[in-house]
């Protein structure tokens, strides 16, 4: 889709933004996103406020451009008085919060958002046709208990049952997926879900974010922590679990960011985007010394000692003392809770 969108680009540039909107929401429909992701990206597709509302499944979401959750409005009626929207199939409707005429562009990502929508009140509310629906049921905050049970017992678990969500980076494109796994759409780019017993052990290789234990009913706050457990491994830890986050798992949760926290992030982005950035910044933000860095990073100290001195000026404080490090390890924690981090691998 990337090569194609170029490749019209240097044709028709209304057309490549046109192939843009349909394949961003034929992804979003592949990965089974929940509805407020659907929401959120048509959000930032159209840089300002969007909504859906759907008054028979008691469902009222409004996010502003950078994602964050607004306070609904009064009615069906106001929305269409007020903004550019569009119907959805079978109820409710669809909106984006911009007056005037609508350019074909708007009008494009309203119908694919309310197609979207449409198909996953379908999946939430009808039958179940594979595990993978089921799991994505489970994990969505939007589906109605009664459906979330019978997801349940279509993978095999009691309604009551303690179980966890187990999170990876979603590998390549078509592989196939374990048992009770589904790739599902989160703040970070699509991701490998697992609804996992509470015996089950997390997998051994590769990165692993666990979930907290929740009845299997009651799983979405279990994928949040597994989530940001997962934007916090690396190579050093691979495997984390939320209950050990502490505070660390707080910092993305009141979006949008403070002014301070997003220039944090920005600034941290800046060093990560270095052939170097992301490891230096990790060993020093987990060890004691800079000599300690060094051989984390398999380096000679006095690589990491020029390393600190770039560092330090970008990021406006010396990262090589207690204080330096215990901001560095918060800023670089909030950029990994704040970044979109995964995606297919597209040579699998």
């Amino acid at each position: 889709m990337r090569e194609l969108v170029s490749q019209v680009a240097a044709v028709d540039l209304a057309a490549a933004e046109s192939l843009k909107v349909v394949g961003l929401f034929d992804a979003l429909v592949e990965s089974r996103a929940p509805l407020e992701g659907l929401v959120r990206a048509a959000a930032a597709f159209a840089a300002s406020p969007a909504g859906l509302l759907h008054p028979d499944r008691q469902v009222a979401i409004r996010v502003d451009a950078d994602g964050g959750r607004m306070g609904s409005t009064t009615s069906q009626a106001e929305i269409e008085s007020r903004w550019l929207s569009r119907p959805i199939q079978g109820g409710g409707l669809v909106w984006v919060e911009r007056a005037g005429p609508a350019t074909p562009r708007d009008l494009l990502l309203l119908e694919r958002l309310a197609v979207a929508v449409h198909l996953s009140l379908d999946r939430l509310s009808g039958g179940l046709p594979d595990t993978a629906a089921a799991v994505a049921v489970l994990l969505d905050a939007t589906a109605s208990e009664e459906v979330r049970a019978r997801s349940a017992r279509s993978l095999g678990f009691p309604a009551t049952a303690p179980a966890r969500v187990l999170l990876r980076p979603p590998g390549p494109r078509g592989a196939v997926l374990p048992a009770r796994t589904a790739i599902v759409q989160t703040s970070a780019g699509p991701v490998r879900a697992t609804v996992a017993p509470l015996m089950e052990k997390p997998p051994a290789d590769g990165r692993v974010g666990v979930g907290a234990p929740s009845p299997v009913t009651a799983l979405p706050p279990s994928l949040r922590g597994a989530l940001a457990a997962l934007q916090l491994t690396s190579e050093q830890y691979p495997v984390l679990s939320a209950d050990d986050l502490g505070l660390l798992a707080c910092l993305d949760s009141t979006p949008p960011l403070n002014r301070a926290l997003k220039e944090a992030v920005a600034r941290i982005g800046r060093v990560m985007a270095e052939s170097w950035g992301a490891d230096t910044l990790r060993a020093l933000a987990t060890t004691d010394s800079v000599r300690a860095a060094a051989g984390l990073c398999a380096v000679h100290h006095s690589t990491v000692q020029a390393r600190c001195q770039q560092i330090s000026a970008r990021l406006g404080y010396d990262v090589r003392g207690a204080t330096g490090r215990l901001r560095l390890a918060l800023d670089l924690a909030a950029h990994c809770l704040t970044t979109t981090m995964f995606g297919y691998d597209e040579t699998g």
